[in-house]
């Protein structure tokens, strides 16, 4: 009897499967409709966002604030990314900055996102205003922008829904006074309203202006920082605000000076601004400035307007003359 034979199996071919570490890698997230997806905190970038550093919400104790309530129970609202068209699996932040930094406090290593890729600035200029994350100053930066970009304030104010007027007040804030312009930087100043009218009593009494902000800086500086904060966040800093209040008793105060000023007492002034009121046709205005100088401001309504204007006082000529 014959012992029976058996061929030992051929090996299995498994150079048709590709790389089997790739399987028990972490598997791209997917998107599926209406849902969210688990995106990692490394893979998400910042753009240049609509808010500052200066915003009051991205503070280091406003991101601890939010980090501990993240560490606790999660990011409950995702944010908003778009594709970096540049590097695939990777994306740019559209909002929600403060849930991204927070969760980077946190130590977390994913967050919820949703893919949003025709987000742009005017959307997270919208959405801030909306929760009024904005400040004066960063609003005024954005109409800023725009302007330069060619568009008018109606264009502006359509985009935000808003009304021109409100696209105004900001738009006269790229013009502030420097010790304005400096106390609205500082958080000093945080209503555009406050910001405008302070900037007007400026124009009235430069020096008293001056002062009263430089005061307040020096009354923010030495004020104690802030007590009763959570343990393990850091004090929040004191700022001397300005306030209507403010502006109301600087204005009252310009407006006495100028009462004492013997001309402006007289009525010489008024029969002056009447004279050339008539004269040029348009309305003319003299008050006292810084220093002691008197200014005469008058408004043309177009340049032919200015170029009248200009006849009327023979100045047309003496400006050819320097050309």
């Amino acid at each position: 009897m014959k012992a029976s034979t058996s061929k030992a199996p051929a090996p299995l071919d498994l150079s048709r499967m590709g790389n089997l570490a790739s399987m028990l890698a972490t598997p791209e997230p997917t998107l599926q409709s209406g849902q969210p997806m688990e995106l990692r905190l490394d893979k998400i970038k910042l753009k240049p966002q609509v808010r500052t550093a200066e915003n009051p919400g991205l503070s280091p104790e406003s991101i601890a604030e939010i980090g501990a309530s993240i560490k606790a129970r999660g990011v409950k609202t995702p944010i908003s990314v778009c594709e970096d068209p540049d590097n695939a699996g990777e994306y740019f932040l559209n909002h929600g900055e403060r849930r991204y930094r927070g969760s980077l406090w946190a130590e977390k290593v994913t967050i919820p996102a949703f893919v949003d890729n025709d987000h742009d600035e005017d959307d997270q200029i919208v959405e801030n205003i909306q929760r009024e994350g904005l400040t004066a100053r960063e609003l005024a930066d954005y109409v800023g922008r725009k302007l330069s970009q060619g568009l008018t304030q109606a264009e502006i104010a359509a985009k935000l829904g808003k009304s021109k007027a409100y696209v105004s007040q900001y738009a006269a804030m790229l013009n502030l006074p420097e010790p304005v312009a400096q106390a609205v930087t500082d958080g000093r100043i945080t209503d555009v309203t406050v910001a405008n009218e302070m900037a007007r009593a400026y124009k009235e009494n430069p020096k008293a202006v001056t002062a009263a902000l430089e005061q307040g800086s020096l009354a923010a500086k030495q004020s104690p920082a802030g007590q009763g904060e959570e343990p393990g966040l850091a004090a929040k800093p004191a700022t001397a605000r300005v306030n209507r209040d403010t502006v109301k008793t600087l204005r009252t105060k310009a407006k006495k000076a100028v009462k004492k000023d013997p001309v402006f007492a007289s009525g010489d002034v008024k029969r002056v601004e009447r004279a050339l009121s008539d004269h040029l046709a348009t309305k003319v205005t003299i008050r006292s400035g810084a220093k002691g100088r008197i200014e005469l401001v008058t408004q043309a309504t177009s340049w032919d307007h200015f170029n009248s204007l200009m006849d009327k006082m023979s100045l047309s000529k003496a400006i050819e003359s320097e050309g």
